[in-house]
């Protein structure tokens, strides 16, 4: 620890803080007088406190001043390298937005090119139905052979098609990742939930003080402390 220079008074106050502080401890009051010498002794331990205060608040000005001067000299610097940081995270999300959208786009197309097969094929077998079931209605040999083999051509061409739809993968990028949170935003504080409300502790101390504990308060209790002021 760094050695403060101090006036041979303030390093006495100093060194005399313990034994000053078990002697209150171990004092006990039982006649007024008594309460009155303490009062006038806590009166002296007070100022003392309040100097010794005042001399590091001396020294930490300083300190506060050199600090600030240091870093004001390196936060402009920082702070430009911080927004290329953000900058750059701003773009990369774009990025990687774009990806995504084009990805999803892509599994779009593909579906719908699928959705397109399956009507495709699902239209082919039912008029290969209707030509096998008309075929077998007809009492022409002939005729019925020729709706079989006109069926036929058809159902060869339910063979299922290739959907020709380019991979698209997400790229990840080494030395950087991508972190999704969730958040919560309140649009009607009346209906949100008991369990997310934290009770105004601020207001209702505030409350209990202007109606010196008189007011009654559902689920709360009035209680008071009572302080010793040394002036």
């Amino acid at each position: 620890m760094n050695t403060i220079d101090l006036s041979p008074e303030l390093q006495s106050t100093v060194d005399g803080a313990e034994n000053t502080l078990a002697t209150i401890k171990a004092w006990r009051v039982n006649t007024p007088d008594e309460c009155q010498r303490l009062v006038d002794h806590l009166r002296v331990i007070k100022q003392a406190a309040k100097t010794l205060d005042e001399k590091r608040l001396e020294i930490t000005r300083r300190l506060d001043a050199a600090k600030k001067d240091i870093m004001d000299f390196f936060a402009v610097p920082i702070d430009k390298l911080k927004a290329c940081e953000t900058a750059g995270k701003i773009e990369i999300e774009r990025w990687n937005a774009e990806q995504r959208r084009i990805a999803a786009e892509a599994e779009r197309e593909r579906r719908r090119l699928e959705d397109e097969e399956r009507e495709r094929q699902a239209t082919i077998q039912r008029e290969t139905e209707a030509l096998l079931a008309k075929a077998e209605q007809t009492d022409d040999p002939a005729e019925a052979e020729r709706l079989e083999e006109q069926a036929i051509r058809i159902q060869a061409t339910a063979a299922p098609m290739p959907i020709m739809m380019p991979s698209i993968e997400l790229v990840k990028v080494k030395g950087s990742s991508e972190t999704v949170r969730w958040y919560a935003r309140i649009v009607d504080p009346g209906l949100v939930p008991r369990e997310f409300c934290v009770p105004n502790q601020s207001g209702l101390d505030a409350y209990a003080q202007a109606t010196k504990g008189a007011a009654k308060v559902a689920g709360c209790e009035m209680y008071s402390k009572t302080t010793i002021g040394i002036r």
